[in-house]
């Protein structure tokens, strides 16, 4: 909400930044901080919610990386793994060993 809908909720229009002459009065200033205050809450209200929101998707964005390194590194060791059955002179023990060392 913003502070122009709430001062119109309470029937208050601002002159410049300032009430009219008539409007200075002890109930209209509560009126006006009340509005203010309805403003505030209601700017807390979203802020709130877009948090929830970022936080959300900070925590996706977070798992979804985690995934990406995750398919890149068996991704890795699959093309060593090709590269190292291509290669017919490294016996089976020591093929072992370099995938365990890539890995």
């Amino acid at each position: 909400m913003s502070i122009d809908k709430a001062l119109a909720k309470e029937g208050l229009q601002l002159q410049g930044d300032s009430l009219p002459k008539e409007q200075r009065n002890v109930k209209t200033f509560k009126r006006l901080i009340a509005a203010i205050r309805a403003c505030e809450a209601s700017v807390q209200d979203d802020l709130s919610i877009a948090q929830r929101q970022l936080n959300d998707v900070l925590r996706e964005n977070s798992e979804l990386r985690e995934r990406l390194y995750s398919m890149e590194q068996h991704a890795r060791k699959q093309r060593v793994s090709e590269a190292l059955n291509g290669i017919e002179s490294i016996p089976v023990s020591e093929k072992t060993k370099l995938l365990e060392i890539a890995s």
